[in-house]
């Protein structure tokens, strides 16, 4: 058997380059998710940046206070934000 394979206790071949993969695979699992919480993220600046003061004034907020509301984790991940007539 080739030096770069070794043996399990259950008899599987390990690649060691099989673990690379699946870590470099993980890294971009972990991207994505950081990269669709950054858009939900600024579609929420987006939405909240378009309504009027008044608006913001009836949810707690001043327009001073939309990045900040924005990079909540539970607002960041529900960015649908209703607006009531």
């Amino acid at each position: 058997m080739h030096e770069a394979f070794m043996t399990s206790p259950i008899g599987h071949a390990h690649d060691p380059q099989s673990s690379w993969w699946r870590r470099f695979g993980q890294s971009l699992g972990r991207l994505r998710s950081a990269l669709a919480a950054e858009q939900r993220r600024r579609q929420g600046i987006r939405q909240l940046q378009g309504m009027d003061d008044r608006m913001l004034a009836d949810i707690g907020l001043s327009r001073g206070q939309i990045e900040v509301a924005a990079s909540r984790s539970d607002l960041s991940r529900n960015a649908s934000i209703r607006r009531v007539p």
